[in-house]
């Protein structure tokens, strides 16, 4: 049976009411609303037949560190072959629920970025004489680390050395930089675990310089 796209976003819209009904609105937007956005793509890849897209798509998802995609993907075919015994997709719900409540301790090792200790991520006014990053997590991490170029290229990389670990939340790095020029780096999920083995979420430190001094 295939489900319409207009569907999955009811499934979207549906989970955010169920999952957040108690919940600030500011707290709204973490990784159970963005698994729901993910899996509502993969199941629309497999209901219309793309099932190379619907893989790529999973073990995209498990590398940037959301694990559970496969199960929560198998979750939403039970709805859609017993749709006698979930009418609509407000009966499914409370399965929707229960189950990110069982994974709730997986999505809560997830490690993030903080912060970085020279400036603002996204500052537009970046000392062009600045030498070193200091990147800041969350949590303790294994002392890998993954590097990439931002949507701007090998252009727009700043980084010259990586110099490691002064301790298990923060790892530094050596830059080199030219005034009024935009740079962006990529932290990169397949390299930065926690010590538990979680991959963080690929993201993007970009920033501005300002004119040399």
């Amino acid at each position: 049976m295939k489900i319409p796209l207009l569907l999955f976003l009811s499934i979207l819209l549906s989970g955010l009411r169920a999952v957040y009904a108690d919940t600030p609105l500011t707290a709204k937007v973490d990784k159970r609303v963005e698994s729901l956005v993910r899996v509502s793509v993969i199941r629309y890849l497999l209901n219309h037949g793309d099932t190379t897209a619907a893989t790529r798509q999973v073990k995209q998802d498990i590398a940037q560190g959301f694990p559970w995609m496969s199960k929560l993907s198998r979750l939403l075919t039970t709805y859609e072959k017993q749709r006698n015994a979930y009418p609509t997709m407000e009966s499914f719900m409370p399965r929707i629920v229960e189950f990110f409540n069982n994974t709730a301790d997986q999505i809560d090792r997830w490690p993030r970025f903080v912060s970085i200790e020279e400036f603002e991520n996204g500052d537009n006014q970046v000392d062009p004489d600045l030498k070193t990053l200091t990147i800041r997590f969350d949590r303790p991490m294994s002392g890998g680390y993954g590097f990439g170029y931002g949507p701007l290229g090998q252009e727009h990389f700043p980084l010259k050395k990586v110099n490691g670990y002064p301790n298990d939340r923060t790892i530094t790095i050596d830059i080199a930089l030219k005034p009024n020029f935009e740079y962006q780096i990529n932290l990169l999920s397949i390299g930065f675990f926690s010590t538990e083995g979680w991959p963080i979420k690929n993201t993007l430190i970009r920033f501005k310089t300002g004119s040399k001094k």
